[in-house]
């Protein structure tokens, strides 16, 4: 019996929270709410372009088929508008990419050299055992957040 009302609890609290987010997403690219996210001024915008939309695509029953039309759009639109901001020629590029992958997945028109492009970059980039060597005097390890 308890197992039961856990179930219940924690079904009930994931409603919520998926019910919280998409409002939060729905302010965030909504152009006339206070609490519109910056997409196109600086660099960093791209980061969080592509975490929204990684969200997006690893929940996209919660996250996405939900959504009034008009926040899809308005969506769509945002994470487009990042297309203005020129990622670092490093792993940043897999931000962009991850903006067209979206793009592509709802259907909306998608840049596919920006993801070749990153792809391609990363293939050349890539040394081995979670070695990134960008440029002649940069080697790191690769990040595993994409």
């Amino acid at each position: 019996m308890a197992r039961i009302w856990r179930t219940n609890w924690i079904g009930e609290l994931r409603r919520r929270y998926s019910e919280l987010a998409r409002q939060s997403i729905a302010s965030a690219v909504d152009p006339s709410s206070p609490d519109y996210l910056n997409f196109t001024k600086g660099q960093q915008p791209v980061v969080g372009a592509a975490f929204l939309a990684l969200a997006v695509l690893r929940a996209p029953t919660e996250l996405l088929e939900s959504l009034a039309s008009s926040t899809k759009a308005n969506l769509a639109e945002a994470l487009r508008s990042t297309r203005a901001i020129q990622p670092g020629f490093n792993n940043w590029l897999l931000f962009s990419a991850m903006v067209e992958a979206f793009l592509c997945l709802v259907g909306e028109q998608w840049d596919a050299k920006r993801v070749d492009y990153a792809i391609r970059q990363h293939e050349e980039w890539y040394k081995g055992d979670g070695i990134l060597a960008m440029g002649r005097s940069f080697i790191g390890t690769i990040t595993t957040a994409l």
